[in-house]
């Protein structure tokens, strides 16, 4: 569970993610503009969420490993997630505090970062 695969999503390309996106073999659209190509503003293209840059804030569907619950979060938080780096499993809030105890992670500088945690 966790990440909920597969999953496409919308992205729209700028100067920062243009070379990224065509390295990972992605068609982008161009324009030829006095000589140079260019991409036009607001110009979007679908990726796969596994290959979104490590800081996109784009939305990704994750599922709770211990009640199934779907829920919404920015692909940049779910990376970052102790549960996920940690146990490689992600919990929603209801069940974030008896799965700790279950897998004995539960340490107090874990509970003094609350980042690993699903915002209700």
């Amino acid at each position: 569970m966790g990440l909920i695969l597969p999953q496409v999503c919308e992205i729209t390309i700028c100067p920062t993610n243009r070379k990224y996106y065509e390295d990972l073999g992605y068609f982008i659209p161009t324009e030829t503009v006095n000589g140079k190509e260019r991409v036009k503003k607001g110009t979007k293209i679908t990726v796969h969420i596994l290959d979104l840059m490590k800081g996109s804030h784009t939305m990704v569907k994750v599922q709770c490993d211990e009640c199934g619950k779907i829920y919404e979060m920015p692909y940049k938080d779910y990376l970052k997630k102790y549960c996920v780096l940690k146990i490689g499993k992600l919990f929603c809030f209801d069940c974030i505090n008896p799965a700790m105890s279950k897998y004995g992670i539960a340490t107090q500088k874990i509970w003094a970062d609350k980042s690993y945690v699903l915002k209700r």
